[in-house]
């Protein structure tokens, strides 16, 4: 049987991948799953990082990173609502095994 059809699939969500405590634990986790062959897909929720801006800390390889951008110009609550949505579709196409 194939492999990949039985590979979990994690999603973690997090602001961004800048430095700081929260960030630094999470690509630690998503490395250590990877190592362990599971699918492994961070989505950022944050602004986008500027042009030329690394994140702060290495992450494997084979780990995703989506971003779910802000709409610039919008009210709170449209952004707010917009992202959900977002997040909502991605999940439906990733179809995670834990969140």
């Amino acid at each position: 049987m194939d492999e990949h059809l039985n590979q979990k699939k994690i999603v973690m969500v997090i602001g961004n991948l800048g430095g700081g405590g929260a960030e630094r634990v999470l690509v630690h986790l998503a490395n250590f799953f990877s190592e362990m062959h599971i699918d492994v897909t961070i989505i950022c929720i944050g602004s986008a990082p500027a042009i030329g801006e690394k994140e702060a800390y290495k992450r494997n390889i084979n780990t995703k990173v989506l971003m779910i951008h802000k709409l610039a110009g919008k009210n709170l609550v449209f952004q707010k609502l917009q992202q959900w949505c977002s997040i909502r579709t991605t999940l439906s196409q990733i179809k995670p095994d834990i969140i």
